[in-house]
């Protein structure tokens, strides 16, 4: 097979999706139109028109043709439909990311430190202040509440601060704990604990301020 009926005609629907990627869906139904005109020329030059098969001849390149256009089209459509999805992603994407750096800048412009936790108590946000507060440098994220904070009562018993969160159903507010860092000093704390729902009330964490 040679001519316009050819396989290599099939590497149009190559160039038709390209098209489209590069220049969009009028340049793909450009390219359509140009093939389909290709197989016009064809048949006017290389086929005689008194030849008996001429309608058969025809009808065959005008399909192939058509097919061929349709098979673009096809693909370059979902080629563009990924694309136009991946654009909106990548944009939803910016504006989380936007939102978060300005959230950050919120949170780190406090003085009182705030630390964000799961419903089992991972770190996973915390501001500078926090750091100040424990003295360090290291980053908190991943790391267990009770590890970080480690609060003791009035008589010198440990308490774990996410079990006091986890066993309340409101926010809760103390002011009778201290923390005792690595060298045995202490320092006094006021802490106030918030749970944090979804839409679906359901528990996805708490937040803490000292």
């Amino acid at each position: 097979i040679s001519g316009f009926m050819s396989p290599m005609t099939l590497f149009w629907v190559v160039l038709i999706v390209i098209t489209g990627m590069y220049f969009g869906t009028k340049a793909m139904l450009y390219s359509s139109a140009v093939l389909m005109v290709t197989a016009l020329l064809c048949l006017a030059f290389t086929v005689d028109f008194t030849d008996p098969d001429y309608l058969m001849i025809a009808t065959d390149h005008i399909g192939y043709a058509a097919v061929i256009i349709i098979l673009g089209l096809f693909v370059g459509s979902i080629r563009n439909v990924q694309n136009s999805e991946h654009a909106d992603f990548m944009k939803i994407e910016e504006t989380r990311s936007n939102e978060q750096t300005r959230l950050m800048t919120l949170i780190n412009s406090l003085n009182e430190a705030i630390i964000s936790v799961n419903e089992t108590g991972t770190i996973q946000l915390y501001n500078a202040a926090t750091l100040n507060l424990l003295d360090t440098n290291k980053s908190l994220i991943g790391k267990k509440l009770h590890d970080v904070v480690a609060l003791q009562d009035e008589q010198g018993e440990a308490v774990d601060l996410q079990e006091q969160l986890s066993g309340s159903t409101t926010s809760i507010l103390r002011d009778d704990l201290t923390h005792k860092f690595e060298d045995g000093e202490t320092i006094n704390l006021a802490i106030s604990g918030a749970l944090v729902r979804d839409s679906n009330n359901q528990l996805l964490g708490h937040i803490v301020v000292l």
